[in-house]
C-alpha cells in the first residue's frame, strides 16, 4: 500500500538541543517507517491518529473545533476497531485542514504556500481514491504525487538544516518511488489489474477444504478462513495444522509483488496466502 501524509517535525537540529528533543525528532521522522512494517504497522499507526487526536482536542481555539474534534475521535475509534473506515476519516480530515489552509494562503496572496496546500489535498484525494478501490492509474498518481511531495520537503528540510528529517522525507520518497516502479512493471504484464487494499481485519471463521490436483495425483488440504471485513482466504493446509491461526487472531494481509502474504499479529508468524474469490 501507499505511503502519504507523513509529517515530521521542522525544528532546526543545533548544538544546543537536548537529548529529549532530539529523540523526539528521531521518534517522529521514524514512525511513518515503522508503518510499512506489518509487525509494527497497527502500533504505530494506533501511536500516529492518537498523537493527531490529542493535538486536535487540546488546541479549543482552532476554527470550527468540534468539526476537527469529532472527526478525529471517529479516526481513533475507527482505527481501534480495527476498520478501514478509520483511513478514510483522517485522509478526509488531512484534505479538509489543507483546503482550509489554502483558502487562508491565498487571502494573504501568499501563492507559493497556497500552492504547496493544493498538492497536498490532491494527495489526500488521491489516497483516498486508492483506499475506495479506484482503478490502478488512481494509485499510481498517487504513489508520483508523494515522491515529488516527499522530495520537495527534503530539500526544504535540508535547507533549514534539518539533516534528520531532510533525510527521512528523502528516503520516504525513494520508496515511494519503488513502489511506483513495481506497480508499472506489474501493469506491463497486466493491463487488467486492479488496486487489492492491505486486509487488516480478524479472523472470523475458519473451515478445512480439500482438492485433488490431477498433476501429482494428490489431495491437497487447505484452511479457508473469512475474516471480519468478508474477504475469503486460504492458506496451505500444513501451515494451518502448525497452530498458526485461529478464531479471532488479528492479522494483516498485503501485497508483496506477484504473492499475498498474511502477518499474524496474535501468534507472531507469516505466511503466504491465495485469495479465495
Amino acid at each position: 500500500m501507499s505511503v502519504q501524509n507523513n509529517y515530521f517535525p521542522s525544528k532546526q537540529f543545533d548544538n544546543t538541543d537536548s537529548y529529549g528533543d532530539l529523540a523526539l525528532r528521531l521518534g517522529k521522522s521514524a514512525l511513518p517507517f515503522f508503518k510499512l512494517y506489518p509487525p509494527f504497522s497497527l502500533p504505530a499507526t494506533l501511536v500516529n491518529i492518537s498523537l493527531r487526536t490529542y493535538t486536535t482536542l487540546s488546541d479549543t481555539k482552532m476554527d470550527y473545533y468540534a468539526l476537527h474534534a469529532t472527526l478525529a475521535v471517529a479516526a481513533l475509534a475507527a482505527t481501534l476497531l480495527l476498520h478501514p473506515v478509520g483511513m478514510l476519516i483522517t485522509s478526509g480530515h488531512d484534505m479538509l485542514n489543507d483546503l482550509m489552509f489554502l483558502a487562508a494562503h491565498l487571502q494573504a496572496g501568499e501563492y507559493a504556500e497556497a500552492f504547496e496546500n493544493m498538492a497536498h489535498c490532491l494527495n489526500s484525494a488521491l489516497f483516498i481514491g486508492v483506499l475506495a478501490g479506484g482503478p490502478v492509474q488512481v494509485l499510481i498518481a498517487s504513489l508520483a504525487l508523494q515522491m515529488c511531495l516527499g522530495v520537495y520537503h527534503s530539500i526544504q528540510e535540508f535547507r533549514k538544516g534539518n539533516r534528520i528529517e531532510g533525510f527521512a522525507h528523502l528516503t520516504m520518497a525513494l520508496i515511494c518511488g519503488y513502489q511506483l516502479k513495481k506497480v508499472i512493471t506489474r501493469l506491463q504484464k497486466e493491463p487488467d489489474m486492479k488496486i487489492l487494499s492491505t486486509h487488516d481485519s480478524k479472523i472470523d471463521k475458519i473451515k478445512i477444504t480439500w482438492d485433488f490436483d490431477p498433476i501429482t495425483d494428490m489431495w491437497n488440504s487447505w484452511a479457508v478462513f473469512r475474516l471480519a471485513d468478508g474477504s475469503l482466504w486460504k492458506v496451505d493446509g500444513n501451515a494451518y495444522l502448525g497452530a498458526n491461526w485461529d478464531i479471532g487472531d488479528h492479522i494483516t494481509i498485503e501485497q508483496d509483488g506477484d504473492r499475498w502474504m498474511a502477518y499474524n499479529h496474535s501468534r507472531n508468524s507469516s505466511y503466504q496466502v491465495y485469495l479465495k474469490h
